[in-house]
């Protein structure tokens, strides 16, 4: 995942795996995949021809939970990695150092090949 800004905050993580931004979920993420789902349902409801009201609102809910499940992935992705606000995942996981950051991102460039900068493991 590209980052286009420096974090703001303590990095809990900087590239976190989806088995932690699992156990990141907090209580309100599920109110918000909860909201996109329910949002996405009665929109449909209220836009439906009678016919078709039940089983379209039905999709549309399955698609606006899968549009929650997105936007809290990245939401809570974006806290792990010190962009948004993350007191409680500092506290429960603890921080990387500057020093620790340093050397996660010292042969990390994007397309370094491109440019002629080849990472040590994966030079020839």
């Amino acid at each position: 995942m590209t980052v286009p800004q420096k974090a703001k905050y303590p990095v809990v993580h900087p590239l976190p795996p989806l088995d932690l931004v699992i156990k990141s979920v907090r209580f309100s993420d599920l109110f918000i995949i909860a909201g996109f789902g329910l949002g996405a349902f009665v929109v449909n409801w209220f836009g439906s021809r009678k016919s078709l009201r039940a089983a379209n609102s039905r999709f549309m809910g399955f698609l606006g939970v899968a549009g929650g499940l997105a936007y809290t992935d990245l939401s809570v992705t974006q806290r792990l990695m010190g962009i948004y606000p993350n007191e409680p995942e500092v506290r429960r996981f603890g921080f990387y150092t500057q020093q620790e950051l340093d050397e996660w991102h010292k042969d990390d460039i994007p397309h370094g090949e491109l440019i002629g900068r080849v990472p040590k493991e994966r030079a020839i």
